[in-house]
């Protein structure tokens, strides 16, 4: 009579003692080879951002950087921009920062950054940071230009909704895989919005009885998610459709212990936003934003290893462009509206944040797995 155990396999406890030193190794691993921030795209204003808070906080000094650059575009509003052909790029960029819940400090980031926006323009940080994504025509309604009826009795028009004058819009969204979810929901437009709203286009809804319409919105986004939901969360239709490529996703991390936080003095955050302030002043009126020479040089020579890059670790030849066609505007961000008017911006080095930014695009596919594969209950990956 054949054993009850027979074809059962036997794990010694040296061998499970073999496998968890593996699986430590392997993290360990994985957090060495962690993408890093080259020290060139700590340039200007924002730079000098990042490095005054950075001893003060656990925040990976990543997180500061692009939601302080996310929204001082923002802050600025529609003015200053950069053209790809016929496409005007202004200073609006939508970020995600991936990493650990509770442990790679996303919220104590953006609140560090927050507050120095908020000495730079009391009204933006009041009334201009909203967040819960629900609906495109949510999103619209934020932004909504003024409303016109006719009215039969008095034979004219009159205004049936005043609208809202002050067009920028900075989205924070704190659990971002929420924004997603819904996003997936049959008949919702939000997906499709907030790609027209990246490109700056004429945002609208058509429908019978309550038309919405936006112009000249200027819509920044800020999302904060762990690898596992992003793994789950995002599709191969949001990376087919342009979605999710028009988001930066860095990977965050705790940078540091504080048992009791940091020291940060409440005048260095007033020094900031005034610095910031003036920034925002000075680039009102510029206007077109150009390369100067030497950029346009170092831009031709790194263009074709980008989307190449990009290309590879994507799969997809749209997703490359969508990486290489918009690096000059997060340079306009850098060096333009965030600390060129107190001097010239290094002309190559800093202007080469965008291909940071996509490089480390690259390293997040590495990282956190392909799109369109999800997680059941018990965590086994399957393809949707």
């Amino acid at each position: 009579m054949p054993s009850p155990n027979c074809g059962a396999t036997f794990v010694t406890m040296a061998e499970r003692k073999r496998t968890a030193e593996e699986i430590v190794a392997n993290l360990k691993r994985a957090r060495q080879e962690r993408p890093t921030m080259g020290d060139d795209a700590y340039h200007g204003l924002a730079g000098e951002v990042v490095h005054t808070i950075e001893p003060h906080t656990e925040a990976d000094p990543v997180a500061i950087l692009l939601q302080f650059l996310t929204l001082a575009g923002n802050v600025m509003g529609r003015t200053a921009y950069y053209q790809v052909e016929s496409d005007r790029h202004h200073t609006n960029l939508f970020a995600v920062l991936v990493g650990d819940s509770a442990k790679s400090r996303k919220g104590t980031s953006w609140g560090r950054a927050r507050a120095i926006g908020k000495v730079s323009d009391t009204t933006w940080a009041d009334d201009r940071v909203k967040g819960g994504l629900s609906s495109g025509e949510g999103l619209i309604n934020e932004v909504r230009d003024e409303r016109k009826e006719w009215n039969k009795k008095e034979g004219c028009e009159e205004v049936v909704d005043a609208g809202v004058k002050d067009k920028r819009l900075m989205v924070v969204e704190p659990e971002f895989a929420s924004a997603l979810a819904v996003a997936e929901r049959h008949g919702n437009t939000l997906s499709a919005l907030m790609r027209r709203a990246w490109d700056g286009d004429k945002l609208t809804n058509i429908t019978k009885n309550t038309p919405l319409c936006a112009t000249s919105a200027h819509i920044s986004t800020v999302g904060h998610i762990t690898t596992d939901e992003l793994r789950a969360r995002i599709t191969r239709t949001d990376a087919a459709n342009g979605f999710a490529n028009r988001f930066m996703f860095a990977l965050v991390k705790r940078s540091r212990l504080l048992p009791f936080g940091g020291n940060l003095d409440d005048c260095e955050i007033e020094r900031l936003g005034e610095q910031l302030r003036e920034a925002v002043t000075f680039a009102a009126p510029v206007g077109r934003v150009t390369m100067t020479a030497d950029a346009k040089a170092e831009w031709e020579a790194v263009y074709p290893h980008l989307v190449g890059a990009a290309a590879g670790a994507a799969g997809r030849r749209d997703g490359a462009r969508r990486g290489a066609d918009r690096p000059p505007g997060a340079d306009l961000r850098l060096a333009r509206s965030v600390g060129a008017h107190r001097g010239a911006a290094p002309a190559g080095r800093a202007g080469l944040l965008g291909v940071l930014r996509v490089l480390r695009r690259v390293h997040l596919r590495q990282h956190v797995g392909r799109p369109g594969r999800r997680r059941d209950h018990a965590g086994a990956a399957s393809s949707r």
